[in-house]
């Protein structure tokens, strides 16, 4: 009898359960900014530093990013793959004030949940205020995209 199948099977268990550990890690939410509307209407979004993330077979590209607070960012997501990707975070959300996310056109007021969902091929804007110093981890939640290496971290300073 092949027992390599069952190997394998077990392997491939025991790495999802020990990413999925990973991704839930023990890092402590911060408390929901308080005044989000009130740091969006202060912002001079003149001022807003463009960083393209690239989200791929298992990566992010950048992989780590440094935000300073109070400074204005647009976070232009592409995902290049013809698979679903999503831009998650247990808790960065939380810690930024977010004006608004444009994606296929449309303008959404915030992020819905932890997560900014791309479909095959689309893009999206993040246009935002870090405002909570920490760091936060980042991760694709679809099946076994973390697990594989679809993670990252982002400081803000």
């Amino acid at each position: 009898m092949n027992r390599m199948p069952l190997i394998f099977g077990l392997f491939a268990a025991t790495l999802a359960i020990s990413a999925c550990s990973s991704m839930k890690s023990e890092e402590a939410a911060p408390a929901p900014v308080a005044n989000t509307q009130g740091v969006v209407s202060a912002t001079d979004w003149s001022k807003s530093q463009a960083i393209g993330v690239t989200l791929s077979s298992f990566n992010f590209t950048p992989t780590d990013f440094t935000f300073q607070h109070g400074q204005p960012y647009k976070l232009h997501l592409v995902n290049s793959e013809d698979e679903t990707h999503t831009f998650n975070s247990d808790t960065l959300f939380q810690a930024i004030a977010v004006q608004k996310v444009v994606q296929n056109g449309s303008e959404k007021p915030g992020v819905t949940g932890n997560s900014i969902v791309l479909g095959p091929n689309e893009q999206a804007d993040l246009y935002f205020v870090p405002v909570t110093a920490g760091s936060y981890k980042i991760y694709c939640d679809e099946f076994m995209h973390a697990a594989m290496g679809m993670r990252g971290n982002v400081t803000i300073q």
